[in-house]
């Protein structure tokens, strides 16, 4: 069927003009209107007297559910002007064909003509016609059947496009089914996989938390007060939370990610010490989503959660707060963001950058650093040139020097930088400077920069401040981005010790109490690294100080601002919160800084990267286990372990340990003279002949026969060496002489001055302090297989003159 449409008045032209070149005895005698009439009314009747001929009545394929006009043309044999005088008649048609149910109201007239083409063509076939169907699938076989019908090769699209098309179609296969053509019961393999999916999770019993979670998904949540009681179950009002978060989600797969989400909250919740009877308002902040986020990472370096799973846990958290915003009288009206796991690239996460990589990425950072600061000093007036502009403004000419713009700068515009973006319309020498920049050829930013002046404290003038931060103190991104400028303490009231807080406010306003993990992360500084983190701090502050002063109060105490450039924003001042940039600024900085990979391709650079590669330091320079663990925040060393273990770190190992062969193959191993004599050389690596390595505080008996801790190590092979060394005070084989026990007294003095003295025995990291002094004092007790009291005596007394810290000091930076 033809798809072109003509107006009436086009119809009515054509024909006018066609019965104009017929011969004058050939045209046709003109009828008088109530002929035309008798034949339109005799025409229509004829139609509506049989469903069949209802059904080729052909409809418009645009506008108004109507015959089609090259139909109508066709059938009476007139002009078109003719149907618009008598639509009447036309409508009586479309009603009888409603009536038939060949057309369905409301819906569009191209939709209906391809339900009734579908209706024509089925009921066309005879019953033996419709057994024969071309069939695939336990469906009809369009391909084979229906597209060699003419008009209906898009029949596909149209199924897609019109809901109606779509139920006509499955019509026509229950008619088929009932005819016996069609297996009612017939599955397609999705099919069967879904029912068996549907069938195994309505098998599974539900657990207690899931079936709660479906009970208050009943009870409705529209202010504080509708929270249902805790009635017994820890964080029962948090569950309600997570059950109203979880209804747009209809899937039992859906809710059971809320579930997870919950179950997840309450353990962390349960770690930082809350019992599940407190006020949702204590811990439901708007801070909340970083510390959930920190904690999951936690999981991950650990091995009990994978990506998918956190980023699931993570969303679930996310879709709660979003609803939390909405409870009346909770009092959370908006929270800090973050950003999910790179699911594709999970062991690119643990995997610190090589230690030439390290060494470029510091290099560039205090190269542009150095840079910047010279250009964020204060500005040294030039004093030169001469005023360019005569009384209209024009450039004198032979002046249109950038000496003379710099002229401008210093007595005209207070050495304000502006740009021709910038510039005032109604000021003669803010237009004629800017007019002088782009005569001068240099670009704005370069010709300010040769100046010693700073254009504009853009989102990349941070990154090596912000890269550099993070390489050297292993904060992830969304601890970075809450950086406030006073979150470096030098010394800390009670420790004397340097740390860095991200102290917020609770929703009353007062400030947290100190070392609150809850409401305020905080990270302990060796004093090598609060040397530069000072510096760090000092330089950025000193940069935005004039940006600073502009921005608006939410941002104004950020450490990282920057002004924006989009023009919707152009110069407003904003913080990196609440954006995904620190990545992308890091990995341009990287750009331009030329820096690849190990196989010459450009370097990318992350925060989760930057983490471990400060690790990859500490253990290079043998800082234990134990103050490994300090620094990431771990609970338990078993954390520790298996995150060294996936880090790849065995590359240190592998060193010490080959040198250490290298000797015994070499025969220069001189072993007690005692043993030489009365034992003949056993096989190098049994306990017989052990090779003692030493490195950090202790050392180890014998590298190549490691403990079980290290041996149950998914990646630890039978027969090889030890992957971790000995980074553990604890480890079975680790050698402690007495020249090691003053710097073991002054370390158990340190952690016994935190524990009095602050509250870190309420955080994580109490626990951490406590496991630490349970091997130094098992350690410092004397005993008939350890030290004498006379040793311990004389180490104690040496240990005096030991300043120490819990943190390795020997930190490169």
């Amino acid at each position: 069927m033809s798809t072109t449409h003509q107006s009436p008045d086009e119809l009515a032209a054509a024909h006018a003009h066609t019965e104009a070149e017929l011969p004058s005895q050939a045209r046709r005698p003109k009828r008088l209107k109530s002929e035309v009439t008798v034949a339109i009314q005799t025409w229509a009747t004829r139609i509506k007297s049989s469903r069949q001929s209802l059904l080729n009545v052909q409809l418009s394929q645009r506008g108004k559910l109507r015959p089609a006009y090259t139909y109508l043309l066709k059938e009476l044999e007139t002009s078109g002007n003719t149907f618009n005088t008598r639509e009447d008649i036309l409508d009586s048609i479309i009603q009888r064909m409603i009536e038939e149910k060949i057309v369905i109201p409301d819906h569009p007239s191209i939709a209906n003509e391809w339900r009734r083409k579908l209706l024509c063509w089925y009921e066309n076939l005879s019953e033996t016609e419709k057994r024969n169907i071309p069939r695939f699938g336990n469906t009809i076989s369009s391909k084979a059947s229906l597209y060699q019908v003419d008009g209906m090769k898009n029949l596909k699209q149209a199924r897609a496009n019109f809901s109606i098309v779509e139920q006509t179609f499955q019509e026509i296969l229950l008619d088929l089914t009932n005819l016996g053509v069609i297996n009612a019961d017939y599955k397609n393999g999705k099919e069967q996989a879904t029912e068996a999916r549907q069938k195994k999770q309505e098998a599974k019993p539900k657990d207690s938390v899931t079936k709660a979670l479906s009970e208050l998904r009943l009870v409705g949540l529209s202010k504080f007060g509708d929270l249902a009681e805790n009635s017994g179950r820890p964080f029962n009002k948090l569950l309600h939370m997570f059950a109203a978060a979880s209804m747009k989600s209809k899937s039992s797969s859906g809710q059971q990610n809320y579930s997870d989400g919950f179950r997840q909250m309450a353990m962390h919740l349960t770690e930082v010490g809350f019992k599940g009877g407190e006020d949702p308002r204590e811990y439901v902040t708007a801070h909340y989503l970083t510390r959930f986020r920190k904690y999951l990472v936690d999981q991950m370096e650990s091995g009990t959660l994978t990506s998918n799973y956190a980023n699931g846990v993570l969303s679930a958290v996310r879709s709660m707060l979003k609803r939390t915003v909405k409870i009346r009288g909770f009092g959370l009206t908006s929270f800090i963001d973050v950003q999910g796991f790179d699911t594709g690239r999970q062991t690119d996460m643990y995997r610190p950058y090589p230690k030439f990589t390290r060494t470029a990425i510091q290099q560039a950072c205090d190269m542009e650093r150095q840079q910047t600061n010279e250009l964020a000093k204060k500005y040294v007036s030039f004093h030169g040139g001469y005023d360019p502009l005569d009384v209209n403004g024009h450039i004198v000419k032979g002046m249109a020097t950038l000496e003379n713009a710099r002229w401008i700068f210093e007595n005209k515009l207070d050495c304000r930088p502006i740009s021709r973006w910038s510039a005032d319309a109604e000021s003669k020498y803010e237009q004629g400077f800017a007019r002088l920049l782009r005569i001068g050829g240099l670009g704005v930013a370069k010709t300010y920069a040769s100046w010693g002046v700073i254009y504009q404290i853009t989102s990349r003038t941070i990154a090596p401040y912000i890269t550099r931060l993070a390489q050297i103190t292993g904060l992830n991104a969304d601890s970075l981005k809450s950086l406030d400028v006073d979150d470096f303490v030098e010394s800390h009231e009670l420790t004397q010790r340097p740390y860095l807080r991200y102290w917020k406010e609770r929703s009353g306003g007062g400030k947290v109490l100190h070392l609150d993990l809850m409401y305020a992360d905080w990270t302990w500084l060796t004093r090598a690294q609060s040397m530069e983190v000072r510096k760090i701090f000092s330089e950025v502050v000193h940069l935005t100080r004039h940006i600073r002063e502009l921005a608006e109060s939410s941002v104004k105490e950020r450490l990282f601002i920057y002004e924006s450039q989009k023009q919707s924003e152009f110069r407003k001042v904003k913080s990196f919160e609440n954006s995904t940039l620190i990545n992308n600024v890091m990995n341009q900085f990287a750009r331009d800084h030329n820096l690849k990979t190990e196989v010459g391709e450009d370097l990318n650079i992350s925060a989760s990267r930057l983490r471990p590669s400060l690790v990859a330091d500490l253990v290079e320079q043998g800082v234990s286990i134990r103050e490994i663990q300090v620094i990431l925040g771990h609970g338990s060393h078993k954390t520790t372990i298996n995150y060294l273990d996936k880090l790849e770190f065995n590359k240190t190992a592998r060193e010490v340990n080959s040198k250490a062969l290298t000797e015994i193959h070499k025969g220069t191993i001189i072993q007690d003279a005692k043993s030489a004599t009365k034992h003949k050389p056993s096989t190098p690596g049994t306990s017989s002949s052990p090779v003692i390595i030493k490195t950090g505080l202790v050392s180890c008996r014998d590298a190549l026969n490691p403990p079980d801790e290290i041996t149950k190590l998914p990646s630890y092979k039978k027969g090889s060496k030890c992957s971790l060394l000995n980074k553990c005070l604890s480890c079975s084989n680790s050698i402690i002489t007495v020249s090691n026990l003053p710097d073991l007294f002054a370390m158990q003095w340190d952690y016994i001055s935190i524990m009095s003295t602050s509250n870190v025995a309420e955080t994580p990291y109490g626990t951490v302090i406590r496991e630490n002094l349970e091997v130094l004092n098992s350690i410092l007790t004397p005993s008939e297989h350890g030290f004498t009291a006379e040793q311990l005596e004389e180490a104690r007394r040496l240990a005096e003159h030991i300043v120490t810290n819990p943190m390795i000091e020997a930190v490169s930076l």
